[in-house]
């Protein structure tokens, strides 16, 4: 069993690395708009191979609203791959946000009590990805449906689009 095991740990370690030969950045930082994040994020990307990467970020907004205000923030986690070759290619990928919205009222009667309610959304992206494979300027965009996971008041399963322009090295 212990030989199976490590077979296959074996054969998964030499996919992700087979291409591991070939020059490729490792690093990269964006700021995406609109997209898993939710209004914006700040982004940290490592790649593991030219075509695999895991991504995490950061976002928090305040929003003013009748009777108090809302403080949501959001931590996008993710697993991308890209597909085709060259500097133009097709990104898809899958992950968690992991957030809070905190919501203080004004004290009034209308403004309800605070509180902090958990955000925890199943995302994806399905886009178009700019990169030279030497590094410069990374430019994204695409489709980001979230499937809510948690019982809360934001919708079952909604899309967005994003956009992002960041750097890679």
């Amino acid at each position: 069993m212990i030989k199976k095991n490590f077979l296959l740990w074996l054969f998964i370690f030499s996919f992700i690395t087979s291409n591991a030969q070939e020059e490729y950045v490792k690093n990269a930082v964006y700021l995406e708009l609109a997209g898993n994040g939710g209004l914006y994020s700040v982004n940290y990307e490592r790649a593991f191979s030219p075509k695999f990467m895991l991504r995490a970020g950061f976002a928090s907004w305040s929003s003013t609203e009748l009777f108090g205000e809302s403080t949501i923030t959001t931590i996008p986690v993710m697993v991308n791959t890209l597909f085709g070759t060259g500097n133009h290619r097709i990104e898809g990928g899958l992950g968690l946000v992991l957030g809070t919205e905190k919501y203080k009222g004004d004290g009034s009667f209308f403004g309800g009590d605070n509180s902090k309610d958990n955000i925890l959304p199943l995302t994806g992206t399905a886009g178009y990805r700019y990169q030279k494979s030497f590094g410069g300027l990374i430019f994204r965009a695409g489709l980001t449906p979230f499937l809510n996971l948690k019982d809360s008041e934001y919708p079952d399963f909604n899309f967005s689009a994003g956009a992002s322009v960041g750097y890679a090295f």
